[in-house]
């Protein structure tokens, strides 16, 4: 499932509006229909308070891995995928990153954002929406 759709799910499981849900990440509602019609992708920190509004794991929202769901202890179920290998430094990024909280996971994810794209070039693409 693409992204937009899986946006569209959490909104759609919250039972509110493209104008509702855009209220409360503090963006336009243009800025939400864009990410549900792949026109646009929405900042990490948009999809982490998304994730914490509608009590989805952010793996699964941001990346597809593991479940939609949260363990009832509020951390992410650990992605299932036995053609899924990570290497020893994406186990530690990956479990520092459940260890955090709040502002703390914003930061590891604008680090790992902003390293992500000089590494492979990718600074103009896509366009990014607040």
């Amino acid at each position: 499932m693409k992204l937009g759709m899986r946006i569209r799910v959490v909104r759609q499981s919250l039972k509110i509006s493209q104008s509702a849900l855009a209220e409360r990440l503090h963006v336009s509602r243009s800025a939400v229909s864009n990410w549900e019609g792949a026109l646009a992708v929405p900042t990490a920190g948009n999809l982490l308070m998304l994730a914490e509004l509608a009590d989805v794991s952010f793996e699964w929202l941001a990346l597809n891995r593991g479940s939609m769901k949260l363990a009832p202890n509020n951390h992410p179920i650990p992605a299932v995928d036995a053609l899924l290998i990570y290497e020893p430094d994406e186990l530690q990024l990956i479990q520092a990153y459940r260890n955090a909280r709040g502002r703390q996971k914003l930061k590891i994810l604008e680090f790992s954002e902003a390293h992500a794209s000089k590494l492979h070039g990718t600074q103009d693409s896509p366009k990014r929406s607040a």
